[in-house]
């Protein structure tokens, strides 16, 4: 992992740069921390839950797979890990140092 300066020059933030044994391997399921289950999916017609099946015209497999996942975690594929360090993180992940420092102070005037 390594962390670049931002521009423009002089700013505060740092740019996390992952490298391949640092990217996750697995995609975090957060529906099981809701407090309640997610509602199936509706035909809009019917207004009848709609089987996983019926999303293959739509999405690939794979995808329906890890969306109707009762797993807490699902494992990233090798070529999307590989695609992530080549291309880089759709979003880069930034670390804001002068935010945090502030949302500290404001907190303490809050008490």
């Amino acid at each position: 992992m390594q962390a670049v300066r931002t521009e423009p020059a002089g700013a505060n933030d740092l740019k996390i740069l992952l490298d391949m044994d640092d990217l996750p391997r697995a995609w975090y399921n957060i529906l099981l921390d809701l407090p309640a289950p997610f509602p199936p999916y509706l035909h809009p017609g019917t207004k009848e839950p709609v089987p996983p099946e019926a999303f293959e015209a739509l999405f690939p497999k794979e995808l329906i797979r890890q969306e109707m996942s009762p797993n807490r975690s699902e494992p990233i594929p090798d070529e999307v890990r590989e695609a992530y360090l080549r291309l880089g993180r759709p979003t880069p992940l930034y670390r804001p140092k002068r935010s945090r420092r502030s949302s500290r102070r404001n907190s303490s005037d809050k008490r």
